[in-house]
């Protein structure tokens, strides 16, 4: 089945080339492939437009990322009047289950407050004088820190107020940090991020990338997080992991496409549009077709 897929980019500000790879995907497969700035969303005597076009014109949505911060929670419930299964991930899962925060119960002791103060009274009672620390919206591993004194704390907070974590140091990580690319029902891949430093296992922070397979309590506890993310609806997300502990979930934009084409020798495209497929709603009609604005 192909039909009609909208994508919602923020050209410049993107992270990973999602918002090129993907739309390649779905135009290869034969879909009729449009893409819009996350702007483009307009909301016209009760129903929700992309630029001129109803949302109901299109059989998939799929925005790559939050989009600008600026206007993100009026985006958000623009995007919660359109009928939900038009969107790769529904927006209450969107905004529920994307970060470190998620699934806390596989993740290693954390504690989590946009003060200061309270972090550092954890560092020396919860954490005995060592941890990591992170903010908690931070992306390719940007200031994470170990930690063992007071005032690391309190000047990373000082140069980025907002809300940061005080996580308990993994050991393992200095084996790597396993990403797993899922797509609806679909496991696309696993692979390792090697960490040069002990600490930063982030591409971005010159980490190695390699092939690897989940096994073991790492496989349970991925499946287990996967099939929670398939029953809220999910369409897209990567599960990263250090052994069995969860490091992160991101349903808003993940990267690693590109990495495990590149590992395993294979093309993803007719995957992911095949599993996106499977969770699409009956054709809409194409422009045209569809009342004038």
């Amino acid at each position: 089945m192909t039909g009609q897929i909208a994508f919602l980019i923020t050209p410049g500000s993107e992270q990973n080339d999602n918002h090129e790879r993907l739309p390649r995907y779905f135009a290869e497969a034969g879909w009729r492939v449009d893409a819009f700035a996350h702007d483009a969303l307009n909301l016209r005597t009760g129903e929700v437009f992309l630029d001129a076009f109803p949302a109901t014109t299109f059989d998939r949505i799929w925005p790559v990322g939050f989009g600008p911060r600026a206007g993100f929670l009026d985006r958000a419930a623009l995007l919660r009047q359109v009928p939900q299964p038009r969107l790769v991930t529904p927006v209450d899962v969107w905004l529920s289950h994307h970060g470190k925060s998620v699934y806390p119960e596989y993740a290693a002791p954390s504690v989590i407050s946009a003060s200061a103060a309270v972090l550092c009274d954890a560092l020396a009672t919860t954490f005995n004088g060592d941890a990591v620390l992170k903010p908690l919206a931070g992306s390719f591993g940007r200031n994470v820190h170990r930690v063992t004194e007071a005032e690391q704390i309190q000047t990373a907070m000082t140069e980025a107020p907002g809300y940061w974590m005080l996580q308990a140091f993994v050991a393992a990580i200095e084996h790597g940090e396993t990403r797993t690319l899922v797509c609806g029902a679909r496991v696309l891949g696993s692979y390792l991020r090697l960490p040069q430093d002990g600490l930063h296992a982030n591409l971005a922070l010159a980490a190695e990338p390699a092939a690897t397979t989940l096994t073991g309590t790492a496989a349970q506890r991925v499946a287990k997080i996967h099939a929670d993310l398939c029953r809220l609806g999910v369409g897209f997300a990567a599960i990263d992991t250090v052994g069995e502990t969860l490091m992160e979930v991101n349903v808003a934009n993940p990267g690693g496409l590109a990495t495990l084409e590149l590992l395993y020798g294979k093309d993803l495209g007719p995957a992911v549009c095949q599993a996106i497929t499977q969770g699409a709603s009956a054709p809409r009609p194409r422009r045209g077709t569809e009342s004038t604005p």
